[in-house]
């Protein structure tokens, strides 16, 4: 769950998935899994992190 949140928070502070998964210990796929579940769920990157 921890690396879910990992993700999405540097994802939405502008990092590129790459970046992202790396900092979070994850694949790049699965990055982009967690990214593309939450903009499922009405997640926006433009929104903020709050």
């Amino acid at each position: 769950m921890i690396g879910v949140r990992e993700v999405l928070r540097a994802w939405l502070s502008g990092a590129g998935l790459r970046k992202v998964a790396q900092q979070a210990g994850v694949d790049r796929k699965t990055a982009r899994r967690y990214v593309e579940a939450a903009e499922q769920a009405g997640l926006v990157r433009d929104g903020g992190d709050g």
